[in-house]
């Protein structure tokens, strides 16, 4: 288990979609004792200004698969063209949705348990 950052980008507002996935987090009760926060993170270096992301720490299987729910719910609930990046501590992951082309809850599940080298597998 560990700390992962989640940022947007191809999407038309990625600051906006960062906080509404931030608000949606918050929102999920499975995930309210789980530590998560809104902050900035340097921005690519032909960007000018800094991204926001997310910073949030998995400390069970059971966060996890949580997480994994409500990100795809969240995904599934975008109009447009959205790629999230998982970061983890040595690995990057990059899931992308648009209109009726969502990932579904295992692609997210995968997707947080590479970004954390953790092996992908069956889960609870």
């Amino acid at each position: 288990m560990g700390t992962i950052e989640l940022s947007i980008t191809d999407a038309r507002d990625p600051h906006g979609e960062t906080r509404a996935l931030y608000k949606a987090l918050l929102a999920d009760s499975r995930l309210r004792s789980a530590r998560k926060e809104l902050t900035t993170g340097a921005g690519a270096p032909e960007d000018m200004g800094a991204d926001e992301l997310i910073r949030f720490v998995l400390e069970s299987p059971e966060v996890i698969t949580a997480a994994a729910s409500c990100i795809s719910a969240w995904l599934a609930a975008r109009s447009s063209k959205i790629t999230l990046i998982i970061k983890g501590p040595n690995r990057e992951e990059i899931v992308s949705a648009e209109g009726v082309d969502v990932a579904d809850e295992e692609v997210v599940r995968r997707a947080l348990d590479i970004a954390q080298d953790a092996p992908s597998g069956p889960h609870s």
